[in-house]
């Protein structure tokens, strides 16, 4: 086939021209999926954080209505308020913790002695009247770390 100027039309890619495509292809898909990766890695990583927040938020939710409900004293023995079968609070709360636990989050909760307002331990034992409860909540991430994730708060009896 011919055109106007009696040039030849092209019809396709030449071989050298294919064989071009094909090693930038080879070149760059490699290169794309490894930021794929990274950035589904990254995604799962902040999607655990969250729910990592969640679950200690959720724990914090629980203990703030113990000490509002008048549990403040049951804090100072924190084994028994933790493990006590039935009524401790892994006991109570382990319908929060189920689908936190089935993504690999694990949850621990530290209970300070008593503290005063500022968070320190007071020579003036009528200024200790608070605690702080932590909840530290093991977060997994997709380079197989673990994650510390603490957040705490200061309770105090609201009936002193």
């Amino acid at each position: 086939m011919s055109g106007r100027s009696g040039h030849r039309v092209r019809s396709g890619f030449s071989l050298v021209e294919a064989a071009v495509i094909v090693v930038m292809i080879a070149i760059a898909v490699p290169a794309s999926t490894q930021m794929i990766v990274n950035a589904s890695n990254e995604r799962v990583d902040r999607v655990l954080l969250t729910m990592g927040t969640i679950y200690a938020s959720s724990l914090l939710e629980v203990i703030m209505s113990d000490v509002s409900r008048g549990a403040f004293d049951e804090l100072a023995n924190e084994s028994a308020y933790l493990e006590t079968p039935g009524t401790g609070l892994w006991a109570r709360t382990s319908w929060i913790a189920e689908p936190y636990e089935a993504r690999q989050l694990t949850a621990a909760v530290t209970i300070s002695e008593l503290v005063a307002r500022d968070g320190t331990v007071s020579a003036n034992p009528d200024e200790n009247r608070f605690r702080i409860v932590t909840v530290s909540v093991g977060v997994p991430t997709a380079s197989g770390q673990v994650l510390n994730l603490p957040i705490s708060m200061m309770v105090g009896d609201p009936n002193p």
